[in-house]
C-alpha cells in the first residue's frame, strides 16, 4: 500500500493547480486514510520491517513537501512555513541517521507524532479551499513540528545511549537493522 500513495500525490498537486481544490482535498483525505491503514495493516500482519518503515517515512515526507511546495508557493506569504517544514524534517532525518549509524536502529516517532502531519494536512486542505494563508493553523503546524522534533530528539538520544525502552510517550517503533 505504501507505493499506492505516489500517484495520489501527483493527483493532489494536479487537481489543485487545475483549480479543483475539492478534488485535491478529497485525494489528500484518501492519502491520509491509506497511509494510516498501511501502517496498521503492516503491524497487524507482523510485516513492519525497517525497510518498510524507512520507505513509508521517506514517502510521507516527500509527499508532504510536494503538496506543501505547491500550496505554499501559490498563496502569498506561506513559503516560510514550507521552509520551516523542510528544515525540521532534515533535522529529524539527520538525528534518525545518527541513531541508525550508532545503534543500528531505525527509530520512528511515537503515534502522537501523527499530530504534526495531520496539522499540516488540515492547514493544506484549508489553504487549498480558501486560497488564504490560514495563519492560526500555520502556527499550529510550527508548534507541533517543534514539539514532535524535541520529543524525537530526546527519545532517540535514549536509544543511542543504549536504553531500549525509550519511555511510555516516546519513540514507538524501534527496528534493529
Amino acid at each position: 500500500m505504501t507505493l499506492v500513495r505516489v500517484p495520489m500525490v501527483l493527483g493532489i498537486v494536479l487537481a489543485y493547480l487545475a483549480g479543483a481544490p475539492w478534488t485535491a482535498v478529497g485525494l489528500l483525505a484518501l492519502f491520509i486514510v491509506v497511509d494510516i491503514l498501511d501502517g496498521d495493516v503492516a503491524r497487524a500482519l507482523n510485516a513492519e520491517t525497517s525497510v518498510r518503515r524507512l520507505l513509508d517515512g521517506t514517502l510521507d515526507r516527500l509527499s508532504v513537501h510536494a503538496v506543501c511546495a505547491v500550496v505554499s508557493l501559490s498563496v502569498e506569504g506561506m513559503w516560510p512555513l514550507w521552509v520551516f517544514m523542510i528544515v525540521r524534517d532534515l533535522a529529524q532525518a539527520g538525528i534518525g541517521g545518527r541513531v541508525l549509524a550508532r545503534a543500528r536502529v531505525v527509530a520512528a516517532g511515537a503515534p502522537w507524532h501523527r499530530s504534526y502531519t495531520l496539522s499540516i494536512a488540515l492547514w493544506g486542505a484549508l489553504v487549498m479551499l480558501t486560497d488564504t494563508a490560514v495563519w492560526p493553523l500555520a502556527i499550529l503546524v510550527v508548534a507541533t513540528g517543534i514539539a514532535t522534533l524535541a520529543d524525537y530528539t530526546v527519545q532517540t538520544r535514549k536509544i543511542s545511549a543504549g536504553h531500549r525502552d525509550a519511555g511510555a510517550g516516546g519513540t514507538a517503533y524501534v527496528h534493529r537493522r
